[in-house]
């Protein structure tokens, strides 16, 4: 019986160093992104600045981070207005939520910074998407081409496993008389 005992605590052992061993490679792995190749169209030059470069996101211990940047700097004034939806999928069951997704980030800012929004929403089969909370105001420097904002891991379920994220997103400018 006590051998048993001894192999059973030198196997708890084993997993435990082995899980420290692993667990370092967590830690130290480089952030993961996606990006796509943009292909410059010249018809309208003035409205680059809508079009995305490079989607990111990593995480933290407690925060799902999320990077958006636009191929050219966000002209710094009240007129130009950009958003961005961030969709996503924590359970990896495509029948639940919209397009799979459980939850979205959403963001609104205008390009001198004046104006931000930052919303939490999650998807009800039976409403569709209800309202969470507001998140932090994103991190976006007046003049600069990227946004970043973070959310709560306790606040989408608190994941433990992949999750998919969708951009969608856009931009206007607009004048007032």
């Amino acid at each position: 019986m006590k051998r048993r005992f001894l192999m059973s605590k030198r196997s708890t052992m084993t997993a435990l160093l082995l899980s420290l061993v692993l667990l370092q490679f967590n830690v130290f792995t480089p952030k993961v992104e996606a990006t796509y190749t943009y292909v410059a169209d010249p018809t309208f030059a003035e409205i680059g600045w809508m079009d995305v470069k490079q989607v990111g996101w990593d995480f933290n211990p407690k925060e799902l981070l999320l990077t958006v940047q636009y191929q050219a700097k966000i002209p710094n004034d009240q007129n130009h207005k950009f958003w961005g939806l961030f969709y996503l999928d924590t359970d990896q069951n495509p029948t639940t939520g919209l397009f799979g997704s459980e939850y979205y980030a959403y963001f609104d800012c205008s390009g001198d910074s004046g104006a931000i929004t930052c919303t939490l929403n999650q998807w009800d089969g039976g409403s569709g998407w209800v309202f969470v909370k507001n998140l932090v105001k994103p991190f976006y420097q007046a003049g600069s081409n990227t946004v970043e904002l973070g959310v709560a891991l306790a606040d989408i379920g608190s994941p433990t496993g992949t999750i998919n994220i969708f951009y969608y997103g856009g931009g206007n400018a607009c004048d007032y008389v």
